[in-house]
């Protein structure tokens, strides 16, 4: 009886699509965020903030300037980034962006 209930377990598991966790990636999970809701208004010399995120652009890059992306991080935690009027991030947008920043050393 407890190999039947296990075995229905699994199976349902797989019958509800269940799908190993991927690890985010900054080319994958983070830079479409920042295309689609930063980089209007912080690229370049004269970004707001003196962020600019134009500057990253691999997963290298987002280990060289992880201070930025944790700050711009926990400003969208906030609600002050993006600001009101430009495109907001949707939630598991931020999600996917807050966990591949807890990866950053």
């Amino acid at each position: 009886m407890k190999r039947l209930a296990l075995a229905m377990v699994v199976l349902s598991t797989f019958a509800f699509g269940f799908q190993p966790k991927e690890k985010p990636t900054f080319t994958k999970n983070v830079f479409p965020t920042l295309r689609r809701s930063c980089l209007r208004c912080h690229t370049g010399p004269l970004s707001k903030g003196n962020a600019d995120l134009s500057k990253i652009k691999t997963e290298a890059d987002a280990k060289k300037y992880s201070k930025m992306l944790k700050t711009s991080w926990k400003e969208m935690q906030k609600g002050t980034m993006p600001p009101q009027g430009e495109r907001p991030v949707k939630p598991e947008h931020m999600k996917l962006f807050g966990d591949f920043v807890k990866t950053l050393k």
